[in-house]
């Protein structure tokens, strides 16, 4: 009530002050999480502050808080930002990079959470565009690992529910696929499709694996004399591991044997990819 309309205007005050700036972010984010404070009266000039201090803070603790402030608004009050989510949206994309992978992470979380509230109705289909971009760029980082990795898989996942479409991103991914790409890429690729799958409805589900364990036939035939084939191929068993992991594919006919036959394949990354399939496979059907 009355004191809550006390702290706001000073804590908006400490925010400028840079000696006092990240302990009053800290405050802010424990106010946007309570259940006893409103933050609505002044929404928008804590979005607007945030998203400015994501943009022109030089101090990384100050930004990163700012990041997660920022967050925890949005999940707490997506319903009332309206527009603003595509200002918030448009500050988060130019964050995303290898620059700072832990920001990366932090600003793919945030961008989960805008895509999942229902601010997302007031997006501009450009802006979402813009971010896939910048998320598929970042796919092929040889930085992306731990915290980052885990936010991207997250974010790919929520985008396929809500924003896009399994089939759409899906395409994506796969056209990231080249000869040069490194095996470390390929299984991020692998990580993000898995979660995709998992998170789509059944018979999506059940396409994609019939279509990745095709892939693995016919790619073990053809032994491995294009370089392009053997990423496809390790792309499509490390997302069928993925899946496996967390989901019965009993229902797949001659699933192990096509598996089993890339053993037999000249090239280390396929029969390692192979191995994580059947190993995934069985730790997700252990009853």
């Amino acid at each position: 009530g009355g004191a809550q309309k006390g702290v706001l205007p000073v804590l908006m005050e400490r925010l400028k002050n840079t000696s006092t700036r990240l302990s009053a972010l800290q405050t802010l984010r424990a106010m946007a999480k309570s259940d006893s404070v409103d933050l609505r009266p002044s929404l928008f000039d804590v979005v607007e502050s945030l998203c400015k201090f994501m943009r022109t803070q030089t101090s990384k603790p100050v930004k990163y808080e700012a990041v997660r402030t920022l967050d925890q608004v949005v999940q707490r009050y997506g319903e009332c930002i309206g527009e603003l989510g595509a200002t918030v949206l448009r500050e988060a994309t130019l964050h995303i990079s290898d620059a700072d992978p832990y920001l990366c992470s932090l600003i793919l979380d945030l961008v989960g959470s805008v895509v999942e509230s229902p601010a997302l109705k007031a997006l501009p289909k450009q802006g979402m565009s813009q971010v896939v971009d910048k998320m598929l760029a970042f796919a092929q980082s040889p930085l992306v690992d731990g915290q980052a990795l885990t936010s991207l898989v997250s974010c790919f996942r929520k985008l396929s529910l809500t924003a896009s479409s399994f089939t759409n991103l899906l395409s994506s991914l796969k056209g990231l696929v080249d000869a040069k790409m490194p095996p470390h890429n390929v299984a991020v690729l692998a990580k993000c499709v898995a979660a995709m799958a998992v998170a789509a409805d059944a018979g999506t589900r059940t396409n994609f694996v019939k279509r990745a364990l095709s892939d693995i036939r016919s790619s073990t035939s053809s032994n491995n004399a294009n370089r392009h084939l053997v990423q496809s191929q390790q792309l499509a068993l490390l997302a069928v591991g993925g899946i496996g992991r967390e989901v019965d594919l009993s229902n797949h006919k001659n699933l192990d044997e096509i598996i089993f036959a890339s053993f037999s394949q000249k090239e280390p990354a396929i029969r390692t990819s192979a191995s994580y399939a059947l190993g995934s496979i069985s730790a997700g059907n252990l009853s």
